[in-house]
């Protein structure tokens, strides 16, 4: 059984318990401080935009990166719809996967001027907005561990759903994404909430 190891409002750590929720497994959630030290550090060395990574444990193997849990969970608990084998669609996903990062959000970006932020966010959620234009989910007419990874972005730009409306496609993505079998809710945190980033907008 898989063990995960995270702090609770860390939204790397929430994108995995979505993944896990969705596709059913069965998992034991520890505290991160209970994970071993040099795994603690190899965690918060990767930290980014979307706060400490959480680490995992299935058996003898060991990841301590979100996106990497994403892809072995897709691969070894589900099918291969979650993360697409074919050239094209891999490489994309892996795009996705690099923009989930975060590193464009207003919290990530500390020595910025208030515009130089909003203009990071714009690209960003004007990025995805573009694609969701194009179809229903990032990769196409199904849900991926792309749209898992890039979720928990829309709670960490904490745009009320009034701001949505310059962003209407990504408003139904996130309605869309509620919708999916098992899902659950982001945490809540001080550090992610809409009072602290909506003076970006």
């Amino acid at each position: 059984m898989i063990t995960f190891f995270c702090c609770e409002d860390s939204l790397n750590a929430y994108s995995v318990h979505l993944m896990m929720s969705i596709l059913g497994v069965n998992f034991r959630q520890r505290p991160f401080s209970e994970a071993p030290q040099h795994e603690q550090r190899y965690a918060s060395w990767a930290a980014n935009g979307l706060g400490n990574m959480p680490i995992m444990h299935d058996g003898t193997l060991k990841l301590f990166q979100t996106s990497a849990m994403l892809i072995y969970l897709s691969r070894a608990y589900a099918s291969e719809l979650w993360m697409p084998s074919t050239p094209p669609a891999l490489a994309r996903v892996n795009q996705w996967l690099n923009i989930a990062r975060g590193d464009w959000l207003p919290n990530a970006n500390h020595h910025s001027t208030v515009q130089q932020k909003w203009q990071h966010l714009d690209i960003g959620l004007s990025l995805i907005e573009q694609q969701l234009e194009l179809a229903s989910w990032l990769i196409g007419h199904r849900p991926t561990i792309a749209d898992i990874a890039c979720y928990p972005l829309l709670t960490a730009t904490g745009i009320e759903d009034a701001i949505f409306k310059d962003y209407p496609h990504i408003l139904k993505w996130v309605n869309r994404m509620q919708t999916l079998p098992n899902f659950i809710s982001p945490p809540k945190s001080k550090t992610h909430n809409t009072q602290t980033n909506t003076h970006f907008l």
